[in-house]
């Protein structure tokens, strides 16, 4: 038997839980005993967990890394007569503990690498796995082409396969009554105040003759960037804006828009377009090449220049043309059940699991 380990750290416990959720679905379901490790507070990751939820002491003075990962694995318990187990590092933030668990309960390791700024530290995280002797064998996984061919490029040892993150594809979104008032959510993390502070210029021309426009905004963007509400302000945006804490946590709302506005290209993958795909709405993005949702053929509307003229118009366009947003969200449904289906990640992990508790990777590692 196979038992996966499931380490967050806090941010991916918060803004991911929906998609560690489904992993422990799907991979319960195979006949697979999950476990979801997340740090103390982190409340979120046991919403909806069919399996075990165990926390871990988050950084502190004197604690080291080596005594947090011991506590931990005292509560995992070692793997019963026969069974397999196998760590997956979810966010950075996790990596050199879930290297620290991974070696006391000599299992294999897999850390997932989901945005182009965490490159920098791969060759770093590599050299401490290799320092640990009682690590089997330690792999990279990419959700994207583009995070997968930058890891490669990138001067480490260490394997990368390509697993898409997946969600459940819904029905046919009901079609918008043309009294309903449009909605668009904002989801602004303040990574690029520029192209976040023309998108809004955009949609505050739109809001200009549609009184009735309702505007979500990341309220992340605003607390990393407190000018940003005098920007708001000065768009005359102030009256259609509802702020909304922490989007990506809270996005049941969001998925209730007509229109998600991803202003920022940040070289992240994020589960929250693949689910407003999934809910039929349209997407409007900065093209991102690290994401292969928002690049190449997408279903989502790409912008190459992120001017106020673009996102105006891009907007404009999936708010007034009922039947062109209807045939796009059509295509993002299609898209989500072809190619983006929580199944097929969750299929993927389990042929990376077995591959890594195999006999024949043994006897690779020990080599």
């Amino acid at each position: 038997m196979t038992r996966v380990l499931l380490i967050a750290d806090r941010a991916m416990a918060r803004h991911e839980h929906r998609l560690l959720n489904r992993l422990d679905v799907g991979l319960s379901d195979e006949g697979v005993r999950v476990t979801l490790a997340a740090p103390a507070g982190g409340e979120r990751a046991r919403r909806g967990s069919l399996s075990e939820v165990l926390t871990y002491d988050p950084p502190a003075p004197f604690a080291t890394t080596r005594a947090r990962a011991a506590r931990l694995v005292e509560k995992i318990g070692r793997p019963a007569g026969g069974e397999s187990i196998v760590v997956h590092a979810w966010g950075e933030g996790c990596w050199t503990l879930a290297v620290e668990v991974a070696a006391k309960l000599h299992a294999p390791l897999v850390i997932e690498v989901w945005g182009s700024r965490l490159l920098r530290r791969l060759p770093s995280i590599e050299r401490r796995a290799r320092r640990r002797a009682s690590l089997p064998c330690m792999l990279f996984t990419a959700p994207s082409t583009g995070l997968r061919d930058a890891i490669d490029a990138q001067r480490v040892r260490t394997p990368v396969r390509l697993v898409h993150w997946g969600v459940y594809a819904h029905g046919k979104r009901p079609t918008r009554e043309e009294a309903a008032p449009p909605s668009i959510a904002i989801l602004a993390l303040g990574a690029d105040p520029r192209s976040v502070d023309a998108a809004l210029e955009g949609v505050a021309a739109i809001a200009a003759h549609r009184d009735d426009l309702l505007v979500l905004l990341d309220d992340r963007a605003v607390r990393r960037r407190p000018a940003l509400w005098q920007a708001v302000r000065d768009a005359g945006l102030l009256d259609n804006l509802t702020l909304v804490a922490d989007m990506e946590a809270q996005r049941e709302a969001v998925l209730e828009a007509d229109v998600l506005l991803q202003p920022e290209a940040t070289g992240e993958i994020r589960s929250i377009t693949l689910e407003a795909l999934a809910s039929g709405m349209v997407v409007v993005a900065q093209r991102d090449t690290t994401s292969d949702t928002l690049t190449g053929d997408s279903p989502a509307i790409l912008l190459e220049d992120a001017s106020s003229r673009s996102w105006e118009r891009a907007v404009r366009d999936a708010l007034a043309d009922q039947a062109g947003a209807s045939e796009r969200a059509a295509r993002g449904l299609e898209f989500v059940r072809k190619s983006r289906r929580a199944s097929d990640q969750v299929a993927a992990l389990l042929r990376i699991y077995d591959g890594l508790t195999s006999p024949r990777a043994d006897a690779a590692s020990s080599e």
